[in-house]
């Protein structure tokens, strides 16, 4: 028997129609893992639910994009805060949406099995360019409290930032003062004072007592992963005039560190580290100071300046992105050296 012409249109309609049913249930119910609809186009319909509630202002739609895990974790405050920024930050009407990269994550545990999918995209309005980065957990048998949004991070296309991989909810970057924008800044604490340039701002999220963090503005250090250097100080047994004796102990420290025997900053190193760059010398107020570079291939990775005074030092350390290896140093971290050497030549230990 011959098929009718009916049954084609019949057959269309039918698909168009599991296809909406598919997008409803979804949009209704984001939180739930539908094993049927494929990750590409789990990630895809949250982008468009994103957008979708961006331009509409829906922050609510926003929100259920979460997981009830991250909802509970980071709690409502935070993501209103997130939402309210998206919505500030993202502007214009969306002319095209390119994906940039994806990668996926499986993991089982006692037969259960998580799927976890890390996407990119970038998005072009009628007034900016936009870089999308979320992950979602697809399915998540294991903690499936998680399933659902995992983290969203949205930025202007010419800025990067890697999110740490336990940040959880809608990335709020530092906002700056205008006014602090050009201003250099004077700190004192029972050590001495030092003065930083303008353009770099103390992280609140690490800074504590006696160590100070700092990078560039819009970067959070518990949230993100982006170049900082820090300045803290320690006790020793060193005379200010001892700086052969000094140096010898920094660099015995230092080469122990890079064998695996000791750790600095919460860092181990990989076997092909090196240490360069033995620079002695003086700072303009005349205090004793050397510098070390730790380097990888031919890109250097960390700097630490070491001033010396009375039976104390001070560290200034420079860490580069994990992404510095193997490519020259971009703009924000050649700023951070000049930053840094003028940093040192304007500490004055405390009398």
């Amino acid at each position: 028997m011959k098929p009718t012409s009916e049954q084609p249109k019949r057959k269309r309609k039918g698909i168009i129609l599991i296809i909406v049913i598919v997008l409803i249930v979804v949009f209704v119910f984001p939180g739930v893992d539908f094993g049927g609809i494929s990750e590409n186009m789990k990630r895809s319909i949250a982008l468009s639910t994103l957008l979708n509630a961006i331009e509409k202002k829906d922050g609510d739609k926003i929100k259920n994009l979460f997981s009830e895990g991250v909802i509970n974790e980071v709690g409502d405050e935070s993501l209103e805060r997130g939402i309210e920024y998206l919505f500030e930050v993202f502007q214009g009407k969306v002319l095209s949406k390119k994906e940039f990269n994806t990668s996926r994550e499986g993991t089982t545990d006692d037969y259960k099995k998580r799927r976890i999918i890390r996407t990119s995209y970038i998005v072009t309005t009628d007034i900016d360019v936009y870089r999308i980065y979320f992950v979602y957990h697809t399915k998540d048998a294991i903690t499936p409290e998680f399933l659902g949004m995992f983290q969203l991070i949205i930025q202007k296309e010419d800025t990067h930032y890697t999110l740490r991989r336990d940040f959880m909810g809608i990335y709020v970057p530092n906002i700056v003062d205008e006014n602090e924008k050009n201003s250099s800044h004077e700190f004192i604490n029972d050590y001495g004072t030092f003065i930083i340039p303008a353009g770099f701002y103390k992280d609140v999220s690490l800074s504590g007592d006696n160590k100070y963090y700092f990078t560039t503005e819009n970067v959070v250090l518990s949230d993100i992963i982006y170049s900082y250097f820090s300045i803290s100080f320690k006790q020793s047994d060193f005379s200010s005039n001892e700086i052969a004796d000094f140096e010898r102990h920094v660099l015995s420290f230092l080469n122990e560190a890079l064998k695996g025997n000791r750790e600095i900053n919460d860092n181990s190193y990989p076997s092909d580290s090196i240490i360069e760059e033995n620079v002695i010398g003086e700072t303009k107020n005349g205090y004793p100071f050397v510098v070390y570079s730790i380097v990888r291939g031919a890109s250097i990775v960390e700097k630490f300046y070491f001033v010396l005074g009375e039976k104390k030092y001070m560290i200034v350390h420079l860490s580069f992105i994990p992404s510095s290896f193997g490519r020259d140093l971009n703009s924000d971290e050649l700023s951070m050296i000049s930053a840094i050497e003028s940093l040192v030549d304007s500490f004055m230990w405390a009398k």
